[in-house]
């Protein structure tokens, strides 16, 4: 079972956001979540369904889409340096622009998994860009990525991409810690 969490994120022109007076403070007290038990259970409950694999895939996509194929990213996604990428151009743009209007804003770097991607390690210098324009404008990151397989955590994805229960948990967690929603 997973906890959903509703974030209401007012428009950034909005002075403020006024919560009804019936709505309560979400404080320990109503909030009290073994985030180790659920993750412990959620990653073991992922990897039972990824039997037929060392890759940490669930059985029916890996039998269906995989079956031990690799897979080297195209190079319409390799790395460009940040003077010639418009995408990169355009997140140092938003991050000015949510730091301009005080925007209490988090992310997430998602992990691929590196037994299926060949390559990963070719985009971590770009993944690290990023991480480093976070923290210089003071923004939390739940940096998911990993390029070692050796280093990857097989119950962090249900397939090449998709997160599974064990990683949403993480951000869940990270969600609740950033923003103090269990005191």
């Amino acid at each position: 079972m997973r906890i959903k969490l509703h974030i209401v994120v007012p428009d950034y022109k909005t002075p403020s956001l006024k919560i009804p007076d019936s709505r309560k403070e979400i404080t320990s007290d109503l909030l009290n979540i073994n985030w180790d038990s659920l993750e412990n259970v959620s990653n073991k409950e992922t990897l039972a369904k990824a039997t037929n694999n060392n890759w940490g895939i669930n059985n029916i996509y890996y039998t269906k889409y995989i079956k031990g194929r690799t897979y080297y990213i195209e190079p319409v996604i390799e790395p460009v340096d940040s003077e010639n990428n418009q995408e990169y151009k355009d997140f140092i743009m938003l991050l000015k622009l949510l730091k301009e209007g005080n925007a209490n804003a988090s992310f997430i770097i998602m992990p691929l998994n590196p037994y299926f991607y060949t390559n990963l390690k070719e985009l971590t210098p770009t993944i690290n860009s990023l991480q480093n324009e976070l923290n210089i404008y003071h923004y939390k990151c739940l940096n998911l990525w990993v390029d070692d397989s050796t280093k990857y955590d097989k119950g962090l994805l249900v397939d090449v991409m998709h997160l599974s229960d064990f990683a949403w948990y993480k951000v869940d967690k990270f969600i609740v810690d950033n923003y103090h929603l269990n005191k």
